[in-house]
């Protein structure tokens, strides 16, 4: 099995310390919670100043108080911060597929190379089969249309389709350098022919929607169980993307 992207292993290990930072952080309020909440006392408890605040003096019932609500909170950021590495992930991936091949410079290269080279050495067996399929098209005619399709396939005859590499490229490093959120499965399915399921892209939407709510404003507080869900879905989400990409991608065509 091919080994996970570079982009993939960084997107594991940020979402794994989130993980645990939010498991961190329920253990330390749901003790400070209870620490002033058995103590049932007055102003005059003291509790442990936190590292880099050291000289807040904020009191152990206002502490309380503004834990209220902590958890829903914790899920709402929770989920910022989630759906923010993969957005990173699924741009540093596709960004990966252009440096393995060497750069952008060099993996336009390759393609020109191939074009070029095959143009120049068209023999005449070739030149024959071309004209058969260089002709106003005739239904009638298919199956001859076919079975000089497959004869220059066998001559491995570079097709008008794979002359556009080169542009394609270059069209594709244009478009994930602007790469927006929602275009997301677009060029997955579009330029990187990776089937989704219409229930994924639209999962998907559901979480991207939810984080833009949050990040302006419109939602302060999430829950955390979703959160889990949500984190779940996008792990699959990528590892399925990675599965995909680094299968057919991460092949060194500077060789071929």
């Amino acid at each position: 099995m091919v080994r996970n992207s570079n982009s993939y292993f960084i997107f594991k290990k940020q979402t794994e310390d989130l993980l645990n930072f939010i498991v961190t952080v329920f253990y330390g309020v749901s003790s400070l919670r209870k620490t002033i909440k058995d103590l049932d006392s007055s102003e005059d408890i003291v509790t442990p100043r936190p590292e880099f605040f050291v000289h807040d003096k904020t009191k152990p019932k206002s502490l309380y108080r503004l834990s209220y609500g902590y958890k829903s909170k914790i899920g709402a950021y929770g989920l910022l911060s989630l759906f923010s590495f993969f957005e990173a992930y699924v741009k540093s991936i596709l960004d990966e597929i252009i440096t393995f091949q060497g750069g952008l410079d060099d993996f336009i290269k390759i393609s020109d190379k191939k074009a070029k080279k095959f143009m120049e050495k068209s023999s005449e067996e070739i030149n024959e089969y071309k004209k058969k399929l260089q002709r106003d098209y005739d239904p009638k005619r298919r199956s001859d249309y076919v079975y000089y399709a497959v004869k220059l396939s066998d001559e491995k005859y570079v097709f008008p389709s794979q002359l556009f590499s080169s542009y394609g490229i270059r069209r594709y490093s244009q478009d994930i350098k602007r790469l927006q959120t929602k275009d997301i499965p677009k060029i997955l399915q579009d330029a990187l022919h990776m089937e989704i399921q219409n229930s994924t892209i639209e999962d998907y939407r559901k979480i991207k929607d939810i984080r833009n709510e949050i990040a302006h404003g419109r939602r302060s507080e999430y829950s955390i169980k979703q959160v889990m869900e949500f984190h779940t879905f996008l792990k699959e989400f990528a590892k399925t993307i990675d599965n995909h990409i680094t299968e057919n991608y991460f092949i060194y065509e500077k060789y071929g």
